[in-house]
């Protein structure tokens, strides 16, 4: 017979064999399996997920997806035109056993254009990041980067990178065309990007929402209705009107700041319209520094240096040169002859 501490050691060793079973029995099994058998990829696990994503991408831009290879011209999947010139060009300077400093520096270009294409399938792109960063601090306004990755989409599709020859431009120039867009989308959408613009530019925000609507729909709408009009509506447009209104002719586009100073100037002469609240009399500095525009803690220098600015933005022939209707006239000299009257309340007060 067993003693107590006996029973104890045997139950013991047994417990130790049972576990240790139990762990080693699966890479035992696996590997009498791949003696026997040869080896097997599990049905979930194991897989080469790096040639997964390699494929994919070569699908994506055209490839037969085992060789990874990128095909051109008529053998290439549904791609868009852009991605095809991109491609042909890439291929045709690939193939030179030497290039020339300007080819070589294309061929680089090239070869970060199609990893933005690639990255482009597969989420946001660090490029459409430093542009929503860059904007947003611009502007004081946030810029989305969903909303921004889309609208590369959109342009790509449209062939917005091709210049007027249908030849791919460059990276830069790209980016270029996706920054003033998605500027433009945003100032149709945004409230707060028209606030901010407004401001920066030193007036209200309606006569900027006029200058849009006037630029955007100048066939929908009229500067004699615009400059009588109250409240103003910024209906959206699809994303071609859009694209059209930037493109000057086929494959040239507008950029940011020719778009912002077209906006600017008009909005300055809705703004220079406006009608002014009247002075109360001669002595009237309260009512002169809201004239000016300016609080009344104004220095001598920037009362002037205000007036002469808005004797160049408001003054009755700078009116006329830009084409406001002749019964408009009148509000602008009487503008200017109030602007006139509230420089000398204070420069002689």
């Amino acid at each position: 017979m067993f003693d107590k501490s006996q029973i104890l050691k045997i139950l013991g060793l047994c417990a130790f064999v049972f576990i240790l079973t139990k762990a080693l029995a699966p890479l035992l099994g696996e590997t009498f399996w791949q003696m026997i058998f040869g080896s097997k990829k599990k049905k979930n696990s194991d897989i080469d997920f790096d040639a997964l994503v390699t494929q994919k991408k070569a699908i994506l831009r055209g490839g037969d997806g085992a060789s990874g290879e990128v095909l051109s011209g008529s053998q290439s999947k549904k791609i868009g035109q852009t991605e095809e010139v991109i491609q042909k060009t890439y291929q045709e300077l690939s193939k030179k056993s030497t290039r020339t400093p300007e080819e070589e520096k294309k061929f680089e270009d090239l070869k970060a254009m199609i990893k933005i294409l690639d990255a482009l399938q597969w989420g946001s792109l660090p490029e459409v990041e430093a542009i929503v960063k860059k904007l947003s601090q611009l502007y004081s306004h946030r810029f989305d980067s969903a909303k921004v990755n889309s609208h590369f989409k959109f342009l790509l599709q449209k062939n917005a990178f091709l210049d007027s020859s249908h030849q791919w431009q460059s990276v830069a120039k790209s980016l270029e065309i996706l920054e003033t867009y998605s500027v433009l989308k945003e100032l149709i959408d945004a409230t707060n990007l028209r606030d901010q613009l407004a401001k920066k530019w030193q007036m209200k925000r309606g006569p900027l929402e006029k200058a849009i609507v006037l630029k955007i729909t100048p066939k929908q709408t009229s500067l004699e209705k615009l400059v009588k009009s109250q409240v103003i509506t910024i209906a959206p447009l699809k994303d071609e009107a859009l694209l059209s209104f930037l493109t000057l002719t086929p494959g040239i586009l507008k950029n940011k700041n020719t778009l912002l100073n077209e906006f600017k100037n008009q909005a300055e002469i809705f703004h220079a319209l406006s009608p002014l609240p009247p002075l109360k009399g001669k002595q009237d500095r309260e009512g002169a520094f809201k004239s000016l525009g300016l609080s009344d803690k104004a220095t001598i220098e920037q009362i002037k240096s205000r007036y002469k600015k808005l004797a160049q933005l408001k003054h009755p022939d700078t009116l006329k040169a830009k084409g406001i209707p002749p019964e408009f006239e009148p509000i602008a000299t009487e503008n200017f002859t109030q602007i006139k009257s509230a420089y000398d309340i204070l420069i002689k007060g």
